[in-house]
């Protein structure tokens, strides 16, 4: 299970930020500090399917997290 005791005012540790752009002028912004959301690798895989390029840096979670990842993800996305 995953942690839930963090602080998020504590800036040190890593972040990431995506932002989205769409027709009509909407803007997406979408980030995260000292926490990927556990969807984080299939929105990674997905951008790397329609860029061809590892924006998100998925290349930097070593093997054990992806593994985790793609465990709390899919329960998610089930």
């Amino acid at each position: 299970m995953k942690s839930k005791a963090r602080d998020p005012e504590d800036l040190e540790g890593y972040d990431w930020y995506l932002e989205m752009v769409f027709e009509g002028d909407v803007i997406w912004h979408l980030f995260g500090y000292n926490d990927y959301p556990d969807t984080y690798v299939h929105l990674a895989r997905d951008v790397i399917d329609i860029t061809g390029m590892d924006l998100l840096e998925m290349n930097t979670i070593d093997g054990e997290n992806i593994k985790l990842f793609e465990k709390y993800g899919n329960d998610k996305l089930d």
